[in-house]
């Protein structure tokens, strides 16, 4: 509320949360409970216009697109930050650029995803200098009762209370794919002979994801690129597919089968793609045999991928079944292509690795940059014809 005094009119600012539950419930009626008093609540443009000019506008991450286009951002509020896509996050970001404005991120810590690999961690290496990081346990808060924090205490686990308690980042508990630290590698050129493969996972609403692996001559297993967008309409599949087949010679796309049609049309255009074997069980095994492997590496700019294996978890246990008996829906798109990639894997017979002695980059040289492979329709002037695919 300082910031906003400090605008005029023209200027605007973004108040956001991951989705509109928690903005009706928890985020608009906090900022209201301060803000009421500055200016006045326009609930049908879903905006806050300040009494000196500034308007503010209300966003949440459902669309991680839905700041497009707002002009001359001087600051943002990002509640429940850590709930919210990276994409949504680096959309934000790109608001303030021209600004230099600022953007308050509040949140619990849920896991150790975006916020900490992409705020948090580097500031506290020292790579990052334009970074304020604060925590307080919620005993802190004068208002909330010491008796519960002690209870909870005794009652949940020591990383589930540093992190709902504590505001202490942690590695979730009961990730299905557990990441070491080491897995994740800064890009660099594979060598003559990788071959490469994808994953995919279908979507609209939710994210359509295209994970791509090269193995490599000596067997290592390296994610090297992905795709990760909602909103793909079913003619521009083909589009995306085929640039990233054309980029990285991909030999096997192995997708969800659940949807034979696009399967079809897109053998129909003559890209490599088959169905996958959809047994989750079997799939998470397959990938967990991977990452146990020894083999298998992520470069740093596949953020999507990255996130999800910070967050992919199992369900919480109900009337004594078992907690790992089914992972939930969520957050589980890369996931998923990853895990029908590995399963093809393991079933024609390239899962036998030997676990290398070291993991060593033969190459320091940086790939060039992968080709912008999207555009939505709406900011390109036509479709490709199937002719041109």
């Amino acid at each position: 509320l300082r910031q906003s005094t400090k605008c005029k009119p023209g200027d605007h600012a973004i108040i956001a949360a991951p989705t509109y539950k928690i903005l009706n419930q928890s985020t608009l009626p906090t900022f209201l409970s301060y803000a009421s008093t500055f200016g006045t609540y326009k609930k049908s443009d879903q905006e806050f216009v300040f009494k000196n000019g500034l308007k503010a506008f209300i966003r949440t991450g459902t669309d991680p697109e839905s700041d497009e286009g707002i002009p001359n951002v001087k600051w943002i509020w990002l509640d429940e930050a850590g709930k919210c896509k990276s994409r949504f996050w680096t959309n934000l970001e790109g608001r303030v650029a021209r600004t230099n404005g600022v953007i308050l991120c509040t949140t619990t810590p849920y896991a150790l995803n975006w916020p900490y690999t992409e705020l948090i961690r580097p500031l506290q290496r020292g790579q990052r200098d334009d970074v304020n990081y604060q925590t307080w346990p919620s005993i802190d808060n004068p208002s909330f009762p010491k008796e519960h924090f002690e209870r909870q205490r005794k009652l949940l686990d020591s990383v589930t209370f540093a992190m709902k308690y504590g505001g202490e980042h942690q590695k979730k508990v009961g990730l299905i794919h557990p990441l070491d630290d080491g897995a994740t590698i800064d890009p660099y050129v594979l060598p003559e002979g990788t071959v490469h493969y994808a994953g995919l996972d279908w979507g609209f609403t939710n994210p359509m994801a295209l994970v791509i692996r090269g193995i490599t001559p000596d067997k290592k297993d390296i994610q090297v690129s992905e795709f990760y967008e909602s909103g793909v309409y079913p003619d521009e599949v083909a589009f995306v597919i085929k640039k990233k087949v054309d980029y990285y010679n991909i030999k096997m796309i192995v997708a969800d089968p659940a949807d034979p049609g696009k399967i079809a049309m897109l053998q129909k255009y003559k890209l490599p793609i088959i169905a996958g074997n959809n047994d989750v069980a079997a799939g998470i095994d397959a990938h967990n045999q991977v990452l146990r492997s020894g083999t298998y590496r992520i470069f740093n700019t596949c953020k999507h991928t990255l996130d999800e294996y910070e967050t992919y978890s199992w369900k919480e246990s109900e009337d004594d079944k078992d907690a790992k008996e089914e992972p939930l829906a969520k957050k589980n798109h890369a996931m998923d292509a990853n895990r029908y990639l590995s399963k093809y894997f393991q079933e024609i017979g390239m899962l036998n690795f030997d676990r290398p002695k070291v993991f060593h980059v033969e190459q320091t040289q940086r790939p060039t940059a992968s080709p912008q492979v999207h555009i939505p329709a709406w900011k390109r002037k036509r479709t490709p014809n199937a002719q041109e695919l």
